[in-house]
């Protein structure tokens, strides 16, 4: 046995910067079936000086180990020794990693500053730039720059960006807290420097006027910056640079910056050396930097991963419009910028404007989102040549949402002149699922590349509209995220936002962040699902309890504002299955016109939420909140059994999200769940095998229905070709998942994406339980449907590797299974399948099955 090289996390990334106290995660590989982890020890140490030493620790536990030493020193680099034993192979497996701390507890030397110029924000909407030049000494040995620019940065040294991020802050309840960032820039720094930060609005002084009150938010002020470069040479001493009014501002050439409608860029603005070190100032343009308020709340390292440049791609085709402007279609839908090589003649203004619909006349149109917001545009960039030669340039204070874009002026340009740079936050990517049906793998493309577009600094509902989270829609997506990519420190980090939105009665806004917007309605049991859900697929995904732990007082505060809005037992105050099957437009009267009623979706969640309570609580040791909402989950089943159950076992509204909230939240009848497999069963059959649910229908219908053996039948709903289906949205052309399954609203939304979770879980068969959290036990549940072809499925789990491929023969299917170290696994086959294995062991297995 042995640790897997580079598999050692530090509170789930790689060589982070932490100022959270660490958790360690490693992997194991053996090549003895059954060989488990007997012990570890974990040494940490700063040179000479040893800050823990675990000792050998009798356990197989490889997840989530708890730092137990001594203060941390701040701003240093932190050595990990990690040795495991296991139960055949006796031999001391090695192996190092390191990370580094923030400042820790440590005050700031560093003042908040901003362009001399910015004394308020009314009718700013411009960028400045600030400077500051300074000498070192040689022989530097590192350097570290720790940055918060708000609402967006951009950092240079000498000329050179720092980091390979964009529009990295994300977005927060900034008087709550904002997040800076750490920086090894030992490589850029010379005898003679110059720093140079250009601040960009974001949602820090977003100022759309829009209906979810952005341009009024409570914490909205000027752009500014607050930084620490720390400087060590060989010799020991040290030096520091701090953001302070010798800094010397001025505005930039981008004269305009909005995250949701653009940018624009006078290339004849900028000023040649102001990068680099001896640059001359003009009074009349520069100024020292004034001095400005903080945000009003904490400023804490961010720990996520950063936005970064994850794919680079060119459009693939472009047509002339009637107008003379170009179309570029890149041919999927993505998030991002696009960095263009312009041409045409000193002075010409180019504007650019980014989609992902069309008109009938062929241009790139807005018309059904600029109904949004009462000022400015959508999505438009606008650049000013400085000369006659090519110039090549992208936006840096947004990101657009797109599959199009609509350039006008400057000269034709040509496919390779127009680059498209992909964001998303750089998780890793985990999860691989394929079959041999072109139109699944589709589906789940779409999944994956809605997923991706929307997770932008925060794991946003949408990438044109509105960019903001939608709660219940982060809840519904938060398993299949987990499985498709290794994101726990981007969930956990939303999951902050989360507590911070809870007011003290115990209730969510449905949006988060919020301005203040979202208390009142839209907020009911249902889109406030994440106070459940993202922490429990956070702890089934690893098994780590400090996710339970964060997160249990404010479930126990949502509980409580539930139970004294419920009627009784009976919550009725949600947004309701939303997104259903309509005719017309998106708008809300259409996009609300469900079956199932408000109160059976509601109490559902209420009761989801006081059935997790009790299994925390019990986890958690917490024996009182165990017995008191093991009592309170009785009473509302029996309610709900009471209201909404006839005398036919038929629960009200009749419709797939009734039934499929019945079996998936285990509200039936004791004795009766066969009874509602094969109503729902009937419902799809009777609605000509089609869906009639929104997105609350779709998470307990697939759920329903793969964990009763009918995923065959559920598959053949979604991936049905006819409207309203999965199938249907592949037909028209999408690249990403919509909003509407008539295809109107927006054309990147992941609200829908939990069908990946569905593909993992009940084709392929890949899952895990509250029970055996961290896939220590994992149930193997194949669909065996030989119409669709051999499946691949695997999960590159916090544990290692979990593989389920399913190849079919004549004689029958063969099951190619991995199971990690440290975990086992349960086979469950459908009706008619044999196999002579159930239980297995860690280790690879061929299993041969027939019928």
């Amino acid at each position: 046995m042995h640790i897997q090289k580079k598999s050692i996390l530090i509170n789930y990334r790689h060589n982070p910067y932490t100022d959270k106290l660490p958790y360690f995660s490693w992997k194991l590989d053996s090549g003895d079936q059954g060989e488990i982890q007997e012990k570890y020890r974990i040494i940490v140490k700063k040179g000479d000086v040893t800050y823990w030493d675990s000792g050998f620790v009798k356990s197989s536990d490889t997840v989530g180990i708890k730092y137990n030493g001594k203060d941390l020193p701040s701003m240093s680099k932190i050595d990990v020794e990690v040795t495991s034993v296991g139960t055949i192979d006796k031999s001391e497996q090695i192996e190092k990693t390191w990370f580094r701390t923030g400042k820790l507890s440590d005050s700031w030397q560093g003042k908040w500053i901003t362009g001399w110029y910015y004394n308020n924000y009314y009718g700013k909407t411009d960028s400045p730039i600030l400077r500051k030049e300074f000498e070192l000494k040689s022989n530097i040995h590192n350097a570290q720059l720790y940055i918060c620019g708000l609402g967006y940065f951009e950092a240079c040294i000498n000329g050179k960006k720092v980091g390979d991020d964009y529009i990295a802050v994300p977005f927060t309840r900034y008087d709550k807290h904002s997040e800076y960032f750490a920086y090894d820039v030992t490589s850029l720094l010379d005898k003679n420097n110059a720093i140079t930060v250009l601040l960009g609005n974001g949602f820090y002084n977003c100022f759309t006027d829009d209906p979810w009150q952005t341009a009024v938010a409570e914490w909205r002020d000027v752009p500014k910056l607050r930084c620490e470069l720390h400087v060590e040479y060989k010799n020991g001493t040290k030096d520091v640079i701090c953001s302070d009014t010798t800094w010397m501002t001025s505005h930039s050439p981008i004269t305009f910056n909005g995250v949701r409608h653009g940018e624009s860029y006078d290339a004849n603005l900028e000023q040649k050396g102001v990068e680099s070190y001896g640059f001359k100032y003009k009074k009349d343009e520069w100024q020292p930097a004034r001095r400005t308020r903080g945000t009003g709340g904490r400023l804490v390292l961010s720990e996520q991963e950063p936005v970064q440049v994850v794919k680079k791609l060119h459009p693939v085709s472009k047509k002339q419009t009637d107008t003379g402007t170009w179309v570029f279609d890149v041919g999927v839908d993505v998030a991002g910028v696009c960095n263009i090589r312009y041409k045409g003649k000193k002075g010409e203004k180019i504007t650019i404007k980014y989609g992902d619909h069309i008109s009938k006349e062929g241009h790139v149109d807005h018309e059904a989102i600029n109904s949004f917001i009462k000022n400015y545009y959508f999505q438009t960039e606008e650049y000013t040549k400085k000369s006659n030669k090519p110039e090549l340039h992208n936006a840096r204070f947004t990101y657009f949402g797109f599959q199009y874009v609509e350039i006008q002026g400057g000269e034709e340009l040509s496919l390779d002149d127009v680059e498209v740079w992909v964001f998303c936050n750089a998780f890793e990517s985990r999860g691989e699922f394929s079959t041999q049906d072109e139109y699944i793998n589709k589906i789940q493309d779409m999944a994956r590349r809605s997923t991706e577009s929307c997770c932008i600094g925060t794991f946003a509902a949408d990438t044109v509209r509105e960019k903001s989270s939608w709660t219940g829609d982060t809840g519904l997506s938060s398993e299949q995220i987990l499985m498709n990519y290794a994101a726990e420190s981007f969930m956990s980090r939303w999951m902050l936002d989360m507590r911070e939105a809870q007011r003290e009665d115990g209730g969510y806004p449905c949006i988060v962040p919020s301005t203040g917007w979202g208390y009142i309605r839209l907020n009911g049991p249902d889109w406030s699902q994440p106070s459940v859900e993202v922490p429990l697929h956070l702890y089934e995904s690893t098994g780590d309890k400090q996710f339970l732990e964060e997160n249990f007082e404010e479930l126990e505060k949502h509980i409580s504002n539930m139970s004294n809005l419920a009627d009784g037992y009976i919550a009725q105050f949600g947004l309701g299955d939303w997104c259903p099957p309509f005719d017309g437009p998106a708008i809300s009267v259409n996009m609300s016109s469900y079956k199932c009623p408000v109160r059976i979706t509601d109490t559902g969640y209420y009761y989801s939420a006081v059935v997790n309570a009790q299994k925390w609580a019990q986890k958690l040791g917490k024996r009182k909140e165990t017995k008191k909402y093991a009592e309170l989950a009785e009473n509302i089943k029996e309610s709900f059994i009471s209201h909404f159950i006839d005398e036919n076992g038929v629960p009200k509204g009749n419709c797939q999200t009734s039934t499929a909230t019945v079996l998936y939240r285990g509200l039936y009848p004791e004795g009766k769940k066969d009874f509602y497999v094969k109503l729902l069963k009937k419902q799809i059959e009777d609605n000509d095998g089609k869906l009639d649910f929104g997105v609350l229908g779709m998470k307990a219908v697939s759920n329903a229905m793969g964990e009763n053996g009918e995923a065959e039948c559920c598959l053949d709903m979604l991936r049905g070709p006819e409207y309203p289906s999965y199938g249907h949205w592949v037909d028209m052309g999408t690249t990403t998942l919509y909003e509407c399954w008539n295809g109107l609203g927006s054309h990147n939304h992941h609200m829908f994406s939990d069908v990946s979770e569905f593909f993992y879980k009940y084709i392929g068969g890949i899952s895990t339980s509250f029970d055996g959290a961290g896939y220590k036990k994992i149930l193997f549940r194949p669909a065996l449907i030989e119409k669709y072809g051999d499946v691949k499925c695997s999960i590159n789990s916090v544990k290692g590797l979990i593989k389920c491929n399913t190849k079919f023969n004549k004689n029958g299917a063969t099951l190619e299974i991995k199971v990690p170290v440290g975990c086992e696994g349960k086979l469950i086959l459908p009706k008619g399948w044999k196999s002579n294995t159930k239980l297995l062991k860690s280790g690879s297995y061929k299993i041969q099955l027939v019928r």
